[in-house]
Parts: C-alpha cells; structure tokens; sequence
C-alpha cells in the first residue's frame, strides 16, 4: 500500500464539537499508511446504516450516547450490531473506559477521552495498519467483489443455456458456490498479497499446498 492511497474512517460521536475536531486533526495527518477520509456522523441510530452502505476501512465508535452518567451506552449496543453485519477494525473512544474491558482484543481497542488523546488515537491506527487489519479487510473484500462479477458474468452467464435448467434444484445453488470457492482460492490470491504486502507476494504455494 503506497502513502497515496485514501482509507475510509467512519466516525461515530453525537458531540458536534468533538467530532468535527477529531475529523479536522484526522483528515489534516500524514499518516505513514496514506491519507483518511472520514464520514461522520452523531446519531448512533443511523450509525449501522453508514456502515453497511459504505466501504468503511475503520471506525472510531464513541461509547455512550449524552453524558456518560445516564450509563446508554449506544455505542456498544452499536459495535455488537456491527460484529453480526459486517467488519472493519474499531477504535473505542469513550470518557470511562472502566467497564469495556469485555468487548477489547486485536480488532477492537480503546482510547479514553481527555486532553491530547487524539495522538493516542493516531497510535492506534498506525498499529492496526501495522498489522494490516485495514489493508487486508479491503483486498479480500475486493477480491470477493470482483471474483463473484468475473464468475456471474464470464461463467455462468456464457453456460446457461447449460446450465440454466438446472436452477430450480437446490443442487444448483450448490453447484454455483463451490465452483465460486474454487475460483476465489485459485484465481488473484496472488493480487491480494501483492496488494496488502506492498508487491512483495513472497513465493506462493502451488494449487495442491497452502502456507501454514
């Protein structure tokens, strides 16, 4: 991934002010794995939305909705949602951290809120592209697009009148989704490296042996 690329930040925070200075400071860094382009918003109700409608590289998820002492903790209800619809590594962004220590691991860290913690924030960010979270949640999610628009179009579509009588069987389903299987391990596993590890695939197995 070269610094010239955009990556996608979803910016969930119902605090006007705070929300629109941590849009400034992110979309204003050089970060070391390109520039971010943040979608905001600071309703927790259509957050969900904004996530499944775009493609949404990483998102910073404040926690509670209000002020912390009304305890509506919006913000997690919202990364339990996401977790069944979709994925891209979160940062929490919340002014008491205490009890979140549940919901923590690799994807999903944590910042509290207070004074020069959008550095911490940036730390984060550059650590989860470090290991490449972001860069290869984006490959194989464009690897998955554009191996089921070659398969639908250049297979499927030019035998069907082959395999057309066969749609009303279950077995066609069946049919169609391991032969897509086939083609996604066989067909641009060879892009994705390349792509996430900055051209640098390495040797890859053969079709009979995967890497441990």
């Amino acid at each position: 991934m070269t610094n010239a690329t955009s990556w996608h930040v979803a910016l969930v925070e119902d605090d006007d002010n705070l929300r629109g200075q941590l849009s400034e400071f992110l979309e204003g860094e050089a970060f070391s794995f390109g520039s971010v382009v943040v979608a905001g918003t600071g309703s927790f109700d259509s957050a969900l939305s904004l996530l499944q409608q775009r493609k949404i590289d990483l998102i910073i998820l404040d926690v509670f909705r209000g002020d912390v002492a009304h305890q509506d903790k919006a913000g997690a209800d919202l990364l339990q949602s996401w977790k069944k619809t979709g994925f891209a590594p979160i940062i929490l962004h919340t002014a008491l951290p205490e009890s979140l220590g549940e919901v923590l691991g690799p994807f999903v860290r944590l910042v509290p809120k207070g004074a020069g913690n959008f550095g911490a924030i940036r730390s984060e960010m550059e650590d989860l592209f470090r290991l490449r979270i972001p860069q290869l949640r984006r490959a194989i999610f464009d690897h998955l697009e554009s191996s089921m628009r070659d398969y639908m179009w250049d297979f499927v579509q030019t035998h069907w009148t082959r395999i057309g009588e066969l749609s009303a069987r279950p077995d066609f389903a069946r049919l169609l989704v391991n032969r897509l299987g086939h083609q996604f391990t066989r067909v641009g596993v060879g892009t994705v490296v390349r792509e996430v590890y900055s051209g640098d695939a390495g040797v890859e197995a053969g079709p009979d042996k995967v890497h441990p």
